[in-house]
């Protein structure tokens, strides 16, 4: 039952997200964007001048998107304008797949992870149209849910490249990066610091070694072992009473 849990909760929570997250196409970005994709097709190479505005034109112009502008021109010149709207709506489906294990991995819970897949779909509706930020989304989801994985550090960089070149949202993957380093660097320098009196113990313990009699610890003189015992037994009873 529980893994019938598992793949039906998901399946339902992203296949009804996905019902109110192709709205109609609110804004007028997606035009110049396959435009822009078009003229890089023909060109052979990345714009770096403006050819398309009347006042600006043939001014110089970083497109720090293109590479989306190209895949989805591709996509629209190559099958058609529906192939346009069904690979973004794949696209919006891994993202909230990826929204999904994140929830999943901090509740525990399918029914927690569900609804928050719901709640998400309906803040962002409105924000779903076929523009290139949804890929921003998609991949701060991916550093969430990969942010703990021995592996991460060798998928990032390659992830980051791509991202760059998807959407200007990237600057906030490098604070992401950095904020993580930083938070990992201090918890194992919290991890690496001795407790206080710890190393103390030790050395109590190594000087009870020689005294067979009594077991000195901070807290004063205890006796652990019979008068005769050995120096060596007394130190191993004495460092265990210790712990």
């Amino acid at each position: 039952m529980t893994r019938l849990l598992h793949i039906l909760v998901p399946s339902v929570a992203v296949a009804g997200a996905l019902t109110w997250s192709q709205p109609w196409v609110a804004g007028s970005d997606l035009w110049w964007h396959l435009a822009s994709g078009r003229e890089i097709w023909t060109r052979g190479a990345v714009l770096s001048t403006d050819p398309f505005s009347y006042t600006f034109a043939g001014r110089e112009w970083m497109n720090h998107e293109w590479l989306w502008d190209v895949l989805y021109w591709g996509l629209y010149h190559q099958i058609g304008p529906q192939a346009v709207a069904w690979f973004h709506l794949g696209v919006v489906a891994l993202l909230y797949a990826l929204i999904y294990g994140v929830a999943w991995r901090e509740s525990r819970s399918v029914f927690a992870a569900g609804a928050v897949v719901w709640l998400s779909a309906a803040a962002m509706y409105w924000f779903m149209d076929i523009r290139p930020h949804v890929y921003t989304l998609v991949i701060v989801s991916a550093f969430l849910l990969t942010r703990d994985r021995r592996w991460a550090p060798f998928v990032w960089p390659p992830l980051m490249v791509i991202w760059v070149n998807l959407h200007g949202g990237f600057v906030f993957g490098l604070g992401m990066i950095g904020l993580h380093v930083l938070v990992k660097t201090v918890e194992a320098g919290v991890r690496e610091r001795p407790a206080p009196g710890g190393h103390g113990e030790d050395v109590a313990a190594v000087q009870n070694a020689a005294r067979p009699g009594h077991c000195r610890t901070h807290a004063g003189a205890t006796p652990c072992s019979r008068r005769g015992k050995h120096p060596m037994q007394c130190w191993l009873t004495c460092r265990t009473s210790l712990k």
